[in-house]
């Protein structure tokens, strides 16, 4: 499927949804492996809590600018044998440096697996999986 025309289609049927949604977590994963010391607070977290960077894969990564010179981040790490993981991170602005780690949870238990939603086709967690195999 062309993705660039997918991203200029104003109507998408549910499979072009997830097929975009899986483009964008693949863009993540992609990134991150190849691109680490950008992510060197991620790469560090990962590995104090006894987890590979080798043996996972980043699927969801957001952040935020709070008051003040902090910036909250919150990641989806997926490990090779299928475990999902959030982590919660307050950093100081524009840099790396780690203010604190407020969360590193396994979230396996709370994922939802569906291939079939209706109206939503495959979950966020089936898509994740679908990444892992293909990726790793």
């Amino acid at each position: 499927m062309d993705i660039l025309k997918l991203k200029r289609k104003r109507q998408k049927n549910v499979q072009e949804q997830n097929e975009l949604k899986k483009h964008y977590m693949r863009e993540k994963a992609i990134a991150f492996r190849d691109s680490m010391e950008e992510f060197h607070w991620l790469s560090g977290v990962i590995i104090d809590n006894g987890l590979s960077t080798n043996n996972g894969i980043l699927v969801s990564l957001n952040s935020c600018i709070e008051q003040g010179p902090v910036e909250e981040c919150n990641a989806i790490w997926v490990s090779s044998v299928k475990l999902f993981y959030e982590i919660d991170v307050i950093l100081k602005y524009g840099t790396q440096e780690i203010i604190e780690v407020e969360g590193f949870c396994d979230i396996t238990d709370v994922m939802e697996f569906n291939a079939h939603q209706r109206g939503r086709g495959k979950t966020f967690g089936v898509l994740a999986l679908e990444l892992v195999e293909e990726l790793l």
